[in-house]
């Protein structure tokens, strides 16, 4: 019989069998259902967050985990990102537009062109509120538009509109 320990910030362990163990990592979960556990306040929604500035990657995976959100990977740009995407399956992507070689927003489209991931949440975030950037986002298939900076808790508004 294998045992599972739980505990955490010196708290009494609990011991359990490793079939009563929850599977966080379950494969096999729909999109929909990590959404319904979104909304009971269980984050396991894996995030990738795409930025070239390793600062910014930091800020938004610190804001992530303020509400919640603690499956999270990064990418430094959208050639990085487009190759994780290929072969990991994340349940939302959050990306700067302005990168090199390749931008947001060509990583959008490339996202949007896959059939096998054109229903996926994507969030673009910009420093730029120009009109024209946010129609060609929209028409780009963004399922959000977030300008920089922004709180917690617009992220959080924000990703409950896509994915909750």
């Amino acid at each position: 019989m294998r045992l599972h320990a739980e505990g955490w910030g010196g708290a009494p362990l609990r011991i359990q069998r490793r079939s009563e163990a929850p599977n966080v990592l379950a494969k096999n979960r729909s999109l929909e259902e990590r959404c319904a556990e979104t909304q009971k306040g269980d984050r396991r929604v894996k995030i990738l967050v795409v930025d070239d500035y390793p600062t910014m990657r930091r800020i938004v995976r610190n804001l992530l985990d303020q509400i919640g959100y603690k499956d999270v990977e990064e990418a430094g740009n959208g050639a990085e990102a487009l190759e994780k995407i290929k072969v990991s399956r994340y349940d939302l992507v959050i990306s700067d537009w302005n990168m090199e070689p390749m931008t947001g927003l060509e990583l959008l489209k490339e996202v949007r062109g896959d059939a096998n991931l054109a229903k996926m949440p994507f969030i673009m975030v910009t420093a730029e509120s120009k009109t024209e950037n946010v129609i060609a986002a929209k028409q780009a298939g963004a399922s959000q538009y977030i300008v920089k900076p922004f709180t917690a808790e617009t992220l959080k508004a924000k990703i409950a509109s896509v994915v909750g």
